[in-house]
């Protein structure tokens, strides 16, 4: 062979690995689309929760619009914590509404309840954009615990719903929970575009014996052995709450949220009362105790990277919730900047 043709086969081949290298990173580099859920009913943000947005760079904002009860007194699904929208969203952060729905709701429907609450929530949707001069949306999302029993209304009130003027030719989304994945053949997969993965609220709350039921890798690895035969594309929910829950010996007094109890109180794995004490209208007899709950980094890294083995590569939207100044002051930007990057590799 002569030396040019010995030259322009090198060069080939060197073209063609670097093409092969290119090809690979392409097949491995998928893109994270970053965002909160914002669960408050006044929809406004304090400067530390902008600063969250935009030092995060994120672009989708998750906000509840409403819960749908059932009441009793009066037979029919209602709406309660309507969404107040008192400032506008920063233009680079897409809205996306989200409503939540009672199991409690889909057990009393009937089919024609069903129907009726779909044009309900529809008329509703409309109702708050328009009053409030929203940006259109491309995406709406239905968050419901529901059940194999409740599943055939839940699954016909979803599809009623894609029918409906303010859902027509967007991506409708359900939250899924991770029983809902470990049975699936019981419960079912919804007539949804795509689910959201909730990867919180995983253990047993009221047991004392539950080391964190916000979150626990181990507790999470027992519903996600059959994730990657899921049919539905998965984006990621990832809790970044924390709460005390209160127990009077081994019995289950309550759950006390953020707000509740100042520091120190709680902040310890637990805490034990020594004399009768009252804390912001609660009152904790001697020997009552609180285990405080929360995500850490460590424990947020390993659910990342339990789910990255189970979940098909893909590009993903990875939503915290939730988007809170306290919640924010347990984590610091690169801390978070390394959580939802855990997804794109």
């Amino acid at each position: 062979m002569s030396n040019q043709r010995k030259t322009s086969a090198t060069h080939f081949g060197l073209v063609f690995c670097c093409l092969l290298l290119l090809a690979a990173c392409q097949q491995t580099t998928h893109t994270v689309t970053r965002g909160f859920y914002f669960w408050k009913t006044n929809v406004t943000l304090a400067p530390k929760e902008h600063e969250a947005l935009q030092n995060l760079k994120c672009k989708l904002l998750y906000v509840k619009c409403f819960d749908v009860v059932w009441n009793a007194t009066t037979g029919k699904p209602q709406p309660v914590a309507l969404a107040r929208f008192t400032e506008q969203l920063l233009p680079a952060v897409q809205l996306v509404p989200v409503v939540f729905i009672t199991n409690e709701t889909l057990q009393q429907l009937t089919d024609a309840g069903a129907d009726s609450l779909a044009n309900n929530i529809n008329r509703l949707l409309v109702s708050l954009w328009q009053e409030n001069a929203l940006p259109a949306v491309e995406e709406i999302q239905l968050d419901c615990d529901w059940t194999a029993t409740t599943r055939p209304r839940y699954f016909q009130l979803l599809q009623t719903l894609q029918s409906q003027s303010f859902f027509r030719q967007k991506t409708i989304s359900a939250t899924i929970r991770l029983h809902q994945i470990k049975y699936m053949a019981q419960t079912g997969v919804p007539p949804v575009s795509k689910g959201l993965l909730m990867c919180y609220n995983m253990g047993n709350l009221v047991q004392p014996d539950t080391k964190n039921s916000i979150v626990d890798v181990d507790v999470m690895a027992q519903y996600t052995a059959a994730l990657n035969r899921y049919p539905l594309h998965l984006d990621i929910g990832l809790p970044i709450f924390d709460w005390w829950v209160w127990f009077r010996g081994q019995a289950y007094q309550g759950l006390l949220h953020t707000d509740a109890l100042p520091a120190p109180y709680g902040y310890a794995k637990t805490t034990t009362f020594n004399a009768d004490t009252t804390i912001n209208g609660f009152t904790f007899m001697a020997g009552d105790w609180l285990r405080h709950e929360t995500a850490t980094p460590k424990q947020l890294e390993a659910v990342g990277q339990l789910l990255m083995t189970q979940l098909a590569p893909a590009n993903r939207q990875v939503i915290l919730y939730h988007l809170d100044a306290k919640n924010l002051a347990r984590y610091d930007t690169k801390t978070l900047e390394a959580v939802f990057d855990r997804f794109g590799r």
